[in-house]
């Protein structure tokens, strides 16, 4: 059996990396392969149940940034007791440092995962600091894998991504899953007391990079001619107040829904009528690709990697237009409504159970050429 190690920044919480690492577990055999975990930090994870329940090991360590001789020597226990012949690291260019350890005691494939195409932080000290770690993440990586074109040249550079040394791995899922139902449209509606209203949705953590700003500025502009419309937001995270004040500074309460962090994304989905999308970066996204399978009209943000455009449904304006210009994007997109074109998310190599025969064969091949 290949043993394999995922290590992360934090345990895996409902976000976009942990959707994609989740959708390949669930298909890939665990017969053949053993998939563990390193968190840091001590909290659980939402996945913990499902992850012990299949035999896999989770592993507690200190956060690098607050404990890196107790981080790293807890590492290195792991890896060596553990006999693992794969680290995936996912922890973008800060996967250098566990990287590193797996060097030192000799685990063979040492794989930097990029899910971004730009650092999430704005710190210039942690600015500096992760690009002086992409530098030494390519030299104790052996295999260098990317979500999409642009998040291997932001992690990588141009030159190996033009020499396909960047292998591009989709955030694949289970089309069939987030196919549109009325059924599931009728339930989350009742559920959340929505009834004719056209609803606006969004589903990401309230941090910087996902614009929540941006989407109440946009729906503000909305409902200054529009009272048939709520917006719905889906997640949480350390914004979440910020933007709950902004609602109520603009007498908007009643018309925008929280829901929280939820499990059941591939249902809520189906009561939205559009989904916007401002981010201010993203790798390709996990998220993008469930809004397509649904066949949801989707507007996003110009800066977004075009390799995420699968469908027609799918809107591009840039961050740099007013908030007229979004809204006039919306009501076009509410107007041409759904699209499943689920035979060109097959062709582009979305198809969970497809791409993760290929992972499994990425593991094998490349433990038995060392």
């Amino acid at each position: 059996m290949t043993k394999v190690i995922m290590i992360l920044g934090r345990s895996m919480l409902y976000g976009g990396t942990e959707a994609f690492i989740m959708n390949y577990y669930r298909h890939i055999d665990h017969n053949k392969i053993q998939i563990d975990f390193i968190y840091q930090g001590d909290d659980d994870g939402v996945y913990d149940k499902e992850l012990l329940d299949n035999g896999s090991k989770i592993y507690h360590v200190p956060f690098k940034s607050k404990s890196p001789i107790r981080f790293s020597k807890n590492v290195k226990r792991i890896l060596k007791e553990g006999n693992y012949q794969v680290i995936h690291s996912q922890m973008d260019a800060m996967g250098c440092w566990p990287l590193a350890i797996a060097k030192g005691v000799g685990v063979p494939m040492r794989i930097a995962h990029s899910h971004n195409t730009k650092h999430q932080t704005n710190n210039p000290v942690k600015l500096i600091l992760n690009n002086i770690a992409k530098i030494f993440l390519k030299k104790y990586a052996t295999d260098y894998y990317a979500c999409g074109y642009d998040a291997g040249v932001f992690m990588f550079g141009q030159k190996l991504t033009d020499q396909n040394k960047v292998q591009i791995i989709h955030n694949a899922i289970e089309l069939d899953r987030y196919a549109y139902s009325d059924l599931k449209r009728d339930k989350i509606r009742k559920e959340f007391g929505i009834g004719d209203e056209k609803v606006i949705g969004h589903v990401g953590q309230f941090r910087e990079q996902k614009n929540h700003k941006k989407i109440i500025e946009i729906f503000i502009e909305i409902v200054k001619t529009d009272n048939n419309v709520k917006l719905m937001l889906v997640g949480d995270g350390e914004l979440k107040s910020n933007i709950q004040k902004m609602v109520e500074e603009n007498n908007i309460r009643d018309k925008v829904i929280f829901t929280g962090a939820r499990n059941d994304v591939s249902d809520i989905l189906n009561a939205f009528d559009v989904f916007l999308f401002p981010s201010l970066f993203e790798g390709l996204s996990v998220i993008a690709i469930e809004v397509q399978a649904n066949g949801l009209p989707m507007i996003m943000s110009d800066v977004i990697d075009n390799e995420t455009v699968i469908i027609d449904a799918v809107i591009k304006v840039s961050l740099e237009s007013n908030v007229c210009v979004w809204k006039n994007a919306i009501y076009k997109a509410l107007e041409s409504g759904r699209k499943e074109e689920k035979e060109k998310l097959i062709e582009a190599g979305y198809d969970i159970l497809t791409e993760a025969k290929k992972m499994e064969e990425r593991y094998f091949s490349k433990v038995k050429d060392k």
